[in-house]
C-alpha cells in the first residue's frame, strides 16, 4: 500500500507461518514523521479549543455582567428624569447618569461582539480539530501498512523481497499459501442418503496416488437430481 525500501524479512521460504504472524517490515520513517506532525497538530487544535471555550464562558459572564449593569443604570437614569422633571437634582447630576448609562450599553455591545468573534473562532479551532483527526487517522492507517502481516495460517512458498528492495503497490513481496482448502463436489442425490456433516470423507486430488480423509462441513441442495458437498 506504500512506496517504501524493504528493512527486514522475517521468513523463510517453506516457513510455517500464522495468522497475523510478522512477515517483513517495511521503512516507515517518513510516513512516521508524517503521523507525528499529524498528531501534534491535533493535540495543538485540542489545545486552542479549551482556551477558546474558556474564553467564551469569561466573555459569557463579562456580558451578563454588562447586562446587569445596563439594566441597573436605565433604570437609575428613569429615576433621575423624574427627579430633574421636578427639579430635585441638579442637571449635571443627571448627565453624570446619563453619559454612564451610554459607557454601559458600550461595554454591553462590546461583549457581544466579543462573543460573536470568538463563537466564529470556535468554529475555526473545530474545523481544523476534524481536517486533523482525519489526516491523522489516515497517515496512522498509511503506517499500519509498513508491518507486513500474514492474512491467514499459511506456508511461504517464494520470497521475491529483499533487504533495501523498493517496494511498490501492487508488487509481490512474499507469497504464502494457504494450510488448508475448501473442496466443492457434486453428488448425486442418491448418495446423499449416507452423508452426515461432520463424517469423514475420502479425498484422493489429481494424481495423488494417497487419500486424505477429511470431514463434511456442509451439504447443500443445489439442483434437482445433484446436491453439493463441502469437504
Amino acid at each position: 500500500r506504500i512506496l517504501a525500501h524493504v528493512t527486514a524479512i522475517h521468513v523463510q521460504v517453506g516457513d510455517s507461518v500464522r495468522a497475523g504472524q510478522r512477515l517483513l517490515d517495511l521503512d516507515a520513517r517518513e510516513v512516521q514523521s508524517q503521523l507525528e506532525q499529524a498528531q501534534a497538530g491535533l493535540t495543538e487544535s485540542r489545545e486552542a479549543l479549551v482556551e477558546v471555550e474558556q474564553s467564551l464562558q469569561a466573555a459569557h459572564q463579562a456580558r451578563a455582567t454588562a447586562r446587569a449593569q445596563q439594566e441597573l443604570t436605565a433604570a437609575t437614569l428613569t429615576r433621575y428624569r423624574a427627579l430633574l422633571e421636578r427639579h430635585s437634582v441638579a442637571p449635571q447630576e443627571y448627565d453624570e447618569i446619563a453619559a454612564r448609562a451610554k459607557v454601559v450599553a458600550a461595554e454591553t455591545q462590546r461583549a457581544e461582539a466579543l462573543i460573536t468573534a470568538i463563537t466564529a473562532k470556535k468554529r475555526q479551532v473545530l474545523a481544523k480539530i476534524k481536517q486533523a483527526a482525519a489526516t491523522s487517522t489516515s497517515t496512522g492507517v498509511l503506517a499500519s501498512y509498513a508491518t507486513i502481516s500474514a492474512p491467514f495460517d499459511a506456508i511461504v512458498i517464494a520470497k521475491p523481497a529483499e533487504i533495501g528492495r523498493l517496494a511498490s503497490p501492487g508488487v509481490p513481496l512474499l507469497e504464502v499459501e494457504a494450510r488448508q482448502y475448501l473442496l466443492e463436489v457434486a453428488v448425486a442425490e442418491s448418495a446423499t442418503h449416507h452423508l452426515l456433516v461432520g463424517q469423514q470423507a475420502h479425498v484422493t486430488v489429481g494424481a495423488a496416488t494417497q487419500s486424505s480423509a477429511q470431514p463434511i462441513r456442509e451439504i447443500v441442495p443445489t439442483a434437482p437430481g445433484w446436491w453439493r458437498g463441502n469437504e
